[in-house]
């Protein structure tokens, strides 16, 4: 099954971060629907809907960690 971020490009939509202001100009853009971003706002917090900054996430624990380290040291001695 394809998640939802890879069909966005397929769907004309070229970002996975989507931000209050960015959503209103879709709804009036692809359907004609005018909302305020307040409206928005309460609807997707009714949905409860979590709005957060995207964040990097390295798991602290990676068994492979230092064998895959090893390895692209290998591959940079090499270039």
């Amino acid at each position: 099954m394809e998640s939802e971020a890879n069909s966005l490009p397929k769907a004309g939509v070229d970002f996975t971060f989507w931000m209050v202001a960015r959503l209103t100009v879709h709804l009036k853009l692809t359907w004609g629907i005018q909302l305020s971003t307040s409206t928005i706002r309460r609807t997707l917090h009714g949905l409860q809907y979590v709005w957060r900054r995207p964040r990097l996430y390295a798991p602290g624990d990676d068994p492979e960690k230092a064998e895959r380290l090893q390895e692209i040291a290998a591959t940079l001695r090499t270039l």
